[in-house]
């Protein structure tokens, strides 16, 4: 009996020796508040409303209307709900998880929407973005070259919810900067290497950023906008009830020929980069389609298109913004094959010790 004290202290050490993934959600800008109060900057406050359908969870959602009246200082067309995590979280070396759905109950036009963008703190240099034209919902980042990552025309269909789901690790090196994409619960972007750190922590804004401006009357609205450490974390739901965060690829299409065309206009705000101009991919893959975690963007032959001459949409102005830990557990039972030894010794000494009483 003196030895069951050790033989129980033994067995609890492999649940020592293998952390579980630690999940933490650090935001969650749901709108059940019934207000804009969980969001910490709001651009042209006007736009924004909260309702109550349609919704994707809870009871209420962010309803954002643009009109050609909405001007932020700098001149751009936009209105915009703005989350700043904190700086560790979003610097050199970390990495973060972000999500939010959207839903568009009229087909947007054919000018350039960014409904999500990061972009750095004080200098408001933007890092990445997601924007739709038309039906076309596509993904770039901004460093070391204005890059599309991915996009998929039809996708962004009027009159349903959609969730957006990512994953960016930090740096300002860009074959350590990283960034994974989930629509809709298929991963459609898998660990693109970019420049994410600018030299600033990001923050992130969604709504609409509409250029040029429009006389026409255009709607989003937005819900379950989520910030954290796990991909769990973020996920939500997508439209057809399975958690958002499922891996999948539909991959955009480089049709024959290749993609080709103007490059989208994509501000970066009070003196960040202008991005593409003119670009042409390659000459005439065949389009992908995803499955089973394919690569999210296949091109033809000259790879993904990049940017050309910037298009002279430098900005300047005041607080304005054109504008997810991976943990991975440890098995436990490499801990375990270490042990076992140790339990058998003690076992044999124990034997030995009673045969010599006999």
């Amino acid at each position: 009996m003196r030895h069951l004290p050790i033989f129980v202290a033994l067995l609890s050490v492999p649940a020592t020796l293998a952390p579980s993934a630690h999940a933490e959600l650090l935001f969650h800008g749901d709108f059940e508040t019934g207000d804009l109060k969980q969001w910490g900057y709001l651009l042209n406050e006007e736009g924004l409303s909260v309702v109550t359908d349609p919704v994707v969870d809870g009871t209420h959602s962010g309803k954002v209307q643009i009109t050609k009246d909405n001007l932020w200082s700098n001149g751009l067309n936009r209105v915009e709900v703005q989350y700043k995590p904190d700086a560790a979280r979003v610097s050199d070396g970390a990495e973060s998880f972000y999500g939010y759905s959207f839903n568009v109950p009229e087909a947007l036009s054919a000018d350039n929407h960014q409904i999500l963008y990061w972009e750095t703190d004080s200098t408001y240099q933007q890092v990445m973005h997601v924007a739709i034209e038309g039906q076309k919902i596509y993904f770039a980042t901004q460093k070391p070259s204005f890059t599309k990552h991915w996009e998929a025309e039809g996708a962004a269909t009027p009159g349903q919810w959609h969730r957006l789901a990512m994953r960016v690790k930090w740096s300002a090196d860009a074959a350590l900067g990283e960034v994974d994409l989930w629509f809709d619960g298929q991963k459609v972007v898998d660990a693109v290497k970019a420049q994410t750190y600018l030299g600033n922590p990001a923050f992130v804004q969604h709504g609409i950023l509409r250029q040029p401006t429009s006389d026409k009357l255009e709607t989003l609205f937005m819900d379950d906008a989520r910030f954290g450490t796990t991909l769990d974390d973020v996920k939500g739901t997508a439209p057809n009830g399975t958690a958002g965060g499922g891996v999948g690829g539909s991959g955009s299409n480089a049709g024959s020929g290749g993609q080709s065309g103007s490059g989208s206009s994509s501000p970066a705000a009070n003196g960040g980069e202008a991005t593409a101009g003119s670009s042409t991919s390659g000459n005439g893959a065949s389009p992908a389609t995803g499955g089973g975690g394919a690569s999210p963007t296949t091109t033809g032959g000259g790879g993904v298109a990049t940017a050309g001459a910037p298009n002279g949409v430098m900005q300047s102005g005041q607080n304005d913004s054109s504008c997810a830990v991976r943990s991975v557990g440890t098995s436990s039972r490499g801990a375990l094959a270490s042990i076992l030894p140790l339990l058998g010794l003690g076992y044999g000494l124990r034997r030995r010790r009673i045969a010599r009483r006999g």
